[in-house]
């Protein structure tokens, strides 16, 4: 395993899902950030969130959910249902426990979209080594009866012009019986594209892994 922030390719868990691991010196924490579509916004916004995880001491672990022998069909079937996703993701967390150098590390999930109702789903099965949530404009209404059952701490950020995905995510935090955040961007859309929105989700994110990672387990 990497251990000075050097970027590593390598494939994770029994699918051989494409995956990049970055493992400051002294990480305090896994951070697993999935996406759906190899060259999709999502992966894009990752990449961003990623590079201000590191200078809070994270490591991180950017996951697509596609896997090389997926057929288009089942990828595409995939990129729209949690429920499909929700299993990939805890086979990567099941991956990164067994490996040396991350195992002993406190993991959290990040998901956006599509995939950031999965982690919610993820969550309510999800590892004790699991010790925080994010979900990035989640579309939770697909997932509304899952929050009362998830385990970890959960960070929901969405954009304040974002009104479907807001009313969602306000439902969410209703029914969760868990430590909960509700982050609101100002007038940010559904993808935090305008100027400064991403930096606000990256260190308001930094911020709740930091604490929550913390914790032991």
């Amino acid at each position: 395993m990497p251990a000075t922030g050097v970027a590593e390719r390598l494939r994770v868990g029994p699918r051989g899902l494409p995956g990049e691991l970055v493992h400051p010196l002294q990480a305090s924490g896994l951070v697993l950030l999935f996406h759906a579509r190899p060259d999709g916004r999502s992966r894009q916004r990752n990449r961003k969130l990623a590079a201000v995880l590191h200078d809070y001491g994270l490591a991180t672990l950017q996951v697509g959910l596609a896997g090389e022998h997926d057929s288009e069909p089942q990828a595409e079937a995939l990129r729209l249902d949690p429920v499909l996703m929700a299993p990939r993701m805890l086979e990567a967390v099941n991956w990164a426990r067994q490996q040396p150098g991350l195992s002993a590390l406190r993991m959290a999930l990040i998901g956006s979209c599509m995939a950031g109702a999965a982690v919610l789903l993820a969550a309510v099965r999800g590892s004790p080594a699991v010790g925080a949530i994010v979900s990035l404009s989640g579309h939770l209404d697909l997932v509304a009866g899952a929050g009362p059952e998830v385990r970890a701490p959960v960070l929901l950020i969405v954009g304040g012009a974002d009104q479907r995905a807001l009313q969602a995510n306000r439902d969410m935090l209703a029914a969760l019986h868990v430590r909960k955040r509700l982050e609101t961007v100002p007038a940010a859309g559904h993808r935090f594209e305008e100027p400064g929105a991403l930096d606000t989700v990256a260190h308001a994110v930094a911020d709740w892994l930091r604490l929550h990672l913390a914790d032991t387990p």
